[in-house]
């Protein structure tokens, strides 16, 4: 069943948002003045708009894209209360076109007086492409980002004292760096749903695993402190790789198996698996139904596990109004089931998973909707 959770007004756009169990944090501006953004809280059926200024430069809007915020993620960050013991606190982390802002969730649901922490991409002729966040066990957020110069910029941000530093790019990054042959498009990482662990702290810990899907069609893994690079061959003039995700299927003592997916223009999604001796393999062709020919950037794509044994779930977005669902047995080697639903008029993207919810942006951002799975 397919459900609108939230309309904005037909002067306003949704620049992006990120959803929890209970709550989605939405980014919106009028089209007059995209460079005002206000951040709104829609919990329990209510939409508050809470008092979190984000401004991004205004010289920003006159490239690229209309949408200034990039991406809003919620991060956790572990804390050690020398009275409670162990807790888990969260973060709303977001990308903007000219710099990064991180706000505690506790302070924004409260809606009090709150100081703004925001790191500034200070190259004016330049701005923030894609950008991947994640909490660390030292009770930082490290932040990786990517220029439309091809720029990669890595920062840890101290949850304790509120202050940024930006790292020196490890050598994989570096290396990374002097590879492309094209701008990146994405860069992902690992979440609760795309890692086999239950326990929290076994992902703070394991924050090296990073994808980036470029426009030169190769894929560029950072696996275990190293960059491999894979090509993905056989491919038209048509076809350009426009995301990537990864998931870590199972870990070993010293290794991992690892399943990559790529979302290809006029194809659908191309599955590699990573042995845990480092063979990569293309292991499926997952293909969309392509009714009109397809140029846009903004279809994503995600791969995650399922409680099924052995089972990863592939997700991808389109350009006309549909969301494709593959479930893949990697230890069979075969696709169990598969789903088209029509969800929407034109592009569908933005796509996350929340329990045994689908969430997506339709294509002219004015909505927010859901999908209900079995």
């Amino acid at each position: 069943m397919i459900t609108q959770i939230y309309q904005c007004a037909t002067d306003r756009f949704i620049h992006c948002y990120t959803a929890t169990k209970t709550t989605i944090f939405i980014a919106e501006s009028t089209h007059a003045e995209p460079w005002r953004v206000q951040v709104l809280c829609l919990r329990h059926g209510k939409i508050t708009t809470l008092q979190y200024p984000i401004h991004v430069r205004r010289s920003d809007t006159e490239e690229g894209s209309i949408s200034k915020v990039k991406k809003l993620s919620i991060v956790s960050v572990p804390h050690v209360d020398t009275a409670k013991g162990l807790e888990v606190r969260f973060y709303l982390v977001v990308h903007m076109s000219d710099g990064i802002q991180i706000c505690p969730i506790l302070e924004l649901i409260k809606d009090n007086s709150i100081k703004i922490h925001k790191w500034i991409h200070t190259n004016s002729k330049d701005i923030i492409a894609s950008c991947y966040a994640q909490g660390t066990k030292d009770e930082r957020i490290l932040v990786t980002y990517s220029t439309l110069t091809g720029q990669l910029v890595q920062l840890a941000f101290n949850v304790q004292i509120g202050t940024f530093t930006r790292l020196s790019l490890p050598r994989a990054l570096s290396h990374a760096q002097d590879t492309f042959m094209d701008r990146l498009n994405n860069i992902a990482g690992l979440r609760d749903e795309n890692y086999p662990t239950d326990v929290q702290e076994q992902l703070w810990k394991c924050n090296s695993d990073l994808v980036l899907s470029c426009f030169d069609n190769t894929l560029y893994a950072i696996i275990d402190g190293k960059l491999e690079c894979q090509p993905i061959y056989d491919l038209q003039d048509e076809n350009m790789c426009i995301w990537a995700d990864l998931a870590v299927a199972k870990r070993y003592a010293n290794s991992s198996l690892r399943f990559f997916v790529a979302n290809i223009t006029n194809f659908g999604c191309i599955l590699y698996k990573r042995s845990n001796r480092g063979h990569w393999e293309l292991v499926q062709k997952l293909q969309r139904t392509i009714a009109t020919k397809e140029f846009s950037p903004l279809v994503d794509c995600f791969i995650m596990l399922l409680r099924t044994r052995h089972t990863l779930r592939v997700v991808s977005g389109s350009e006309d109004g549909k969301l494709y669902l593959w479930d893949y047995d990697y230890f069979d080697d075969t696709i169990v089931c598969s789903k088209v639903l029509n969800v929407a008029d034109g592009i569908v993207h933005s796509i996350s998973h929340v329990g045994n919810k689908l969430f997506f942006l339709n294509g002219s951002n004015s909505s927010i909707a859901q999908v209900l799975l079995p």
